[in-house]
């Protein structure tokens, strides 16, 4: 494997403009944990845990499975970090290191049918503590998105998640999915189309 040198980690001057010092101080933590820093990595995944997690659950709709899967994502960071391109986010790299890891799962498992987990809470992600009546209605939209993103193709779930749930732009998700921008575009009119199809289904 060829380490990335500190030379290659120098922000080019048009793209720095527009990275939030957030995206600078993870670039640091990925040139530290590249270096060999547990410490930095460390941080790395306690800023990103909860939504690996979150966006694992929602392609693969079994917690056991996304929690394997979000601990394998981290693993696999770990050992390639020096890879790490950093005029993307740091969150873009780790979806797409995800989302692989979810294809291969899927696959292996014959894409079997699981039960939608009611209190799945990948698609609850308020922070405030809800009441009763209003708890009861975010589980049942939850549950009701749940059913329709899980009846939709694997390329239309990517993007929906990914675009609509994620809100990564269309340039990123092309970077996690390894597919075109246009092609996206297209399949993002035809997905929503087929989610509105699913959701009114369940009325």
């Amino acid at each position: 494997m060829e380490f990335m040198t500190a030379e290659l980690w120098r922000i080019p001057r048009d793209f720095a403009d527009t990275t939030t010092e957030a995206q600078l101080e993870e670039r640091r933590w990925a040139l530290l944990s590249a270096e060999g820093d547990a410490r930095a990595f460390r941080l790395i995944v306690e800023r990103h845990h909860r939504g690996v997690f979150q966006f694992i659950m929602r392609v693969v709709n079994a917690e056991a499975d996304a929690e394997d899967l979000t601990q394998e994502t981290f693993a696999r960071a770990y050992v390639y970090i020096a890879r790490f391109d950093p005029t993307y986010r740091l969150s873009t790299w780790l979806y797409r290191i995800a989302l692989n890891l979810c294809r291969d799962h899927l696959r292996s498992a014959k894409r079997r049918e699981r039960p939608v987990e009611p209190n799945c809470p990948s698609l609850d992600s308020r922070d405030h503590v809800a009441g009763p009546e209003e708890r009861a209605a975010s589980l049942h939209d939850a549950a009701r998105l749940n059913r329709a993103l899980g009846a939709l193709p694997d390329s239309y779930r990517e993007v929906i998640i990914l675009k609509d749930l994620e809100d990564f732009s269309f340039f990123e998700i092309a970077a996690i999915t390894g597919c075109s921008v246009t092609g996206l575009k297209i399949r993002a009119v035809r997905a929503r189309a087929a989610m509105r199809k699913q959701l009114e289904r369940q009325r």
